[in-house]
């Protein structure tokens, strides 16, 4: 099972991003890219999750997916990132 964290990271360097790079694209920090793709780190609030999936060009549908298969439904919801925990 693959986590939204390692989704985000192999995507980006599949497509030859760098953090800076995609951070810049997102308009967020390369801090918060690094959270995002740390296991058990932070998730993307809602608010991000669209512009991550356009970023990384796959669709809404395999970015939720892979987010289903991370974390719970609690974590999920609000435009906030949540910090997943074990």
């Amino acid at each position: 099972m693959t986590s939204i964290h390692a989704f985000i990271r192999s995507r980006r360097e599949e497509l030859g991003l760098d953090r800076q790079h995609f951070a810049q694209a997102l308009g967020v920090t390369k801090e918060t890219v690094q959270a995002w793709e740390s296991p058990g780190g932070l998730v993307p609030g809602r608010d991000e999750q669209r512009r991550i999936a356009g970023v990384l060009e796959v669709s809404m549908g395999e970015f939720m997916a892979v987010l289903a298969l991370t974390a719970p439904p609690t974590q999920r919801q609000g435009s906030r990132a949540r910090r997943l925990h074990d």
